[in-house]
């Protein structure tokens, strides 16, 4: 048995999985508070970068849950599926399996993929109205 494997695996999913997740919703949700406070120069625009930051955020995270049992009538997204997954680990005392390894890595691509849209946004169209921000930098790996 190497439990360092499972360590890895575990931290794999806390440190680059939940926190970057957590971090790119923050600073998404940073970066709509900024376009909302900003007058609107040109207002189709604005709506189009907020419908561009709601589809990442919604990928990364299910925003429709308000109450204890909304996980009933909604999906769980990339968060949901990562903390589930890092819980079941938790009882393990053995190698990874094959199985949970795909589904890491299957999982970070996810968020990968989620987290390169958010950069791209961030230093493109938002910047280019002058939202864009260093400190709402897209986490990597």
């Amino acid at each position: 048995m190497c439990s360092s494997d499972l360590l890895e695996l575990a931290i794999g999913i806390a440190k680059v999985g939940i926190d970057a997740l957590h971090k790119a919703v923050n600073a998404i949700r940073a970066a709509r508070r900024d376009l909302d406070a900003k007058p609107a120069a040109a207002p189709a625009k604005v709506r189009e970068l907020d419908a561009r930051l709601t589809a990442i955020e919604e990928a990364l995270m299910q925003v429709n849950m308000k109450g204890s049992e909304a996980d009933l009538a909604f999906p769980g997204m990339l968060n949901e599926q990562y903390a589930t997954f890092a819980v079941s680990l938790e009882d393990g005392d053995t190698l990874p399996t094959r199985p949970q390894q795909d589904l890491y890595a299957s999982l970070h691509e996810k968020l990968e993929a989620q987290l390169a849209l958010w950069r791209t946004l961030n230093n493109g169209p938002l910047a280019a109205l002058g939202e864009g921000s260093e400190s709402r930098s897209a986490p990597s790996r």
